[in-house]
């Protein structure tokens, strides 16, 4: 029998590390300059500890990051009074060109939207793209989005509907070759005929 106390104080609540915290503690993330690069955010529409524990996220944040005209990086749900900003910058969601989320649950949609909003960006696919400052061209992928994905269709400009490596790199490829060239809804609907 011991006296005194535990080191592990069982009564206080878990306290989430902050974002420099959890790139210390990574091994295999990318830290890339943003000078001449396509920016695509990776969106996983829950806790940095959830998403990081799905390997369909983590090989398409590899994928992209491979290329050397990407940067992308991660966004996380914030956990307590956390700002919402990406993992290796601390950058705003609206400051990339393209938002890509990967969604793998349904219990997850209401995230997406909570993502949206703390972001500030409008949730609906319909109403983006018509305000004065256009805002960025959200893609949808993983696995609840091929296999259900009509809950959440009027929240995506597009849907990857099933696995994201065989078309991953075509599709950003297109996605740089029309960004900011012609209008949105212009390359939404040949990204729909070619894809």
């Amino acid at each position: 029998m011991t006296t005194g106390k535990s080191r592990l104080d069982r009564k206080k609540p878990y306290a989430p590390l902050d974002r420099r915290h959890k790139l210390k503690l990574e091994q295999g993330g990318f830290l890339k300059k943003w000078k001449n690069k396509t920016s695509i955010a990776l969106v996983y529409p829950n806790t940095y500890e959830v998403g990081m524990s799905s390997l369909g996220f983590q090989i398409v944040y590899t994928l992209l990051n491979e290329r050397d005209d990407i940067v992308c990086e991660r966004f996380f749900l914030p956990a307590g009074d956390e700002q919402y900003l990406s993992i290796e910058s601390g950058r705003l969601l609206t400051d990339f060109s393209f938002i890509f989320l990967s969604v793998s649950f349904e219990h997850d949609y209401l995230n997406v939207v909570k993502s949206f909003q703390l972001a500030g960006l409008e949730p609906f696919a319909e109403r983006r793209g018509f305000e004065e400052k256009e805002q960025p061209l959200i893609v949808f992928g993983g696995v609840a989005c091929f296999m259900n994905p009509e809950p959440i269709a009027a929240f995506a400009d597009v849907i990857i509907a099933g696995e994201a490596e065989p078309l991953l790199s075509d599709l950003v490829t297109f996605l740089q070759s029309h960004e900011g060239k012609v209008a949105r809804q212009t390359y939404l609907a040949e990204a729909m005929q070619r894809f």
